[in-house]
């Protein structure tokens, strides 16, 4: 019976690890872990990874691995047959493991199948010595990655064209195969999902795409890889939490020139929360005035679709403007009160709700719903 669990963990082992190795430069090489990688020790080597680590056909060998966590030896590299073909598998010893799960406490939420996408990778990078490499831990990228492929899928841009799952993934390749390129050549360190500047964005793919032979494969492929890049750069220009979008639609006390800025805003699928404003400026006039974040109301009025978040009926008319289903964004807590211009302070209402939440004879009890609501927002 014991044979045949090792083999059962080994098929788990094998299937999850197809196509989980990435070489980010000559230097670099990217293992996304999954489940098995936590319960079972160990991970199967992909071919394409055998020059990295120089592997021999039908030798085995060891390394070791270190950084700031400790150093840690005797992680094995074995051949195995697995049904035909021999295979090269990874096995460390359970301090690694058990590191692992310390670093990644979120792990038990993967599960143990194929189609299993993993936010946790373990970066393989070459020393000096021989058979050592530094190693580091990281799961920036990939939620990065993932909020890319709903932009994408959500956005003006998929509508129009009717973007397939297949397609947006393959803008994600795309996207990989850039990085490795920008990443040899140290204009990024790892990947472009690590960049926030829109304009230096435009200056990486400007120098991809001024290699022939990039230039040539794109033109094969139909322009496929310009198309990813813009995806890419239009995807930067849509986060709201971007240097550039903060200069851009900065706070206003001007009500028209917020609304202007919130149309101009919403034109576009947003990308990330922004930030807002924990203490808004005040103004006085005749009576107070307060500037208003446009990235923070257009980011309410999008996510609520349409929706009064009060009463859940559908806007009572669109916007001559733009039109947007007409919705007001309100506060739960007044800005006069000391409330903050952020998004878990702000609700999208129908005139009607709006008015009930300042003058309703229930208004507190309403305020409560609210605050709720409000607080979905960040979650």
């Amino acid at each position: 019976m014991l044979k045949q669990k090792q083999i059962s963990h080994s098929r788990i082992i094998f299937m999850q690890s197809e196509n989980s190795w990435r070489l980010i430069k000559k230097s670099i090489l990217e293992k996304k872990l999954d489940y098995s990688s936590f319960e079972y020790n160990g991970t199967v080597v992909d071919q394409k990874s055998y020059d990295f680590f120089k592997i021999n056909k039908g030798i085995n060998k060891t390394i070791t691995l270190v950084n700031e966590l400790g150093e840690f030896e005797n992680i094995k590299l074995k051949w195995a047959r697995e049904k035909t073909s021999p295979v090269m598998r990874m096995f460390w010893k359970s301090n690694f493991t058990s590191m692992l799960k310390k670093h990644f406490p979120n792990w038990k939420a993967l599960e143990p199948n194929q189609e299993t996408q993993s936010n946790y990778s373990l970066l393989f990078i070459k020393s000096t010595e021989e058979d050592k490499y530094e190693f580091k831990l990281r799961e920036d990228y990939n939620s990065e990655e993932d909020r890319f492929k709903n932009w994408t899928r959500n956005s003006s841009i998929g509508s129009k064209k009717g973007l397939s799952e297949r397609s947006i993934n393959g803008y994600l390749t795309a996207l990989s195969q850039i990085s490795s390129y920008l990443a040899e050549r140290n204009y990024i360190q790892f990947s472009l999902f690590e960049v926030r500047s829109v304009d230096y964005a435009k200056k990486c793919f400007k120098i991809f795409f001024s290699d022939k032979g990039n230039a040539d494969k794109d033109i094969k492929g139909h322009g496929f890889w310009k198309a990813a890049a813009n995806n890419f750069t239009k995807f930067l220009e849509s986060d709201l939490s971007s240097p550039i979008n903060k200069k851009l639609y900065s706070s206003t006390f001007d009500h028209d020139d917020l609304m202007n800025k919130v149309s101009e805003l919403m034109k576009n699928y947003l990308s990330n929360r922004p930030d807002g404003n924990g203490k808004p400026k005040r103004k006085s006039q005749n009576t107070n005035i307060y500037e208003r974040d446009p990235k923070v109301v257009a980011w309410v009025l999008q996510n609520a679709n349409g929706i009064c978040q009060g009463c859940k009926k559908t806007a009572p008319f669109m916007r001559s403007k733009d039109g947007m289903p007409y919705l007001e964004v309100h506060h739960v807590k007044q800005l006069k009160d000391g409330g903050s211009d952020r998004i878990d302070n702000a609700v999208a209402l129908c005139p009607n709700c709006h008015r009930k939440a300042h003058y309703g004879k229930e208004k507190s009890k309403f305020q409560k719903i609210l605050k709720l609501q409000a607080m979905k927002n960040i979650i």
